[in-house]
């Protein structure tokens, strides 16, 4: 065995903490994108609340 296949062998093993870094940054880029998709989907929200609102009042002021 050669210092450089003992040196490739140790660089493959698995490194617990490297792990857990990547999982933590694997969950915090889900967590940022659900924080952006929610904060997308408040205008969309709003705007719809505002539609039927608007809709609500023609109804009223017809009757």
């Amino acid at each position: 065995m050669t210092l450089r296949t003992v040196r490739s062998q140790r660089q493959n093993a698995v490194n617990p903490l490297r792990c857990l870094t990547r999982a933590v940054v694997v969950l915090l880029r889900l967590h940022s994108v659900l924080l952006l998709a929610g904060l997308l989907g408040l205008p969309v929200q709003y705007n719809r609340e505002m539609q039927h609102a608007l809709k609500a009042e023609e109804t009223d002021s017809m009757q």
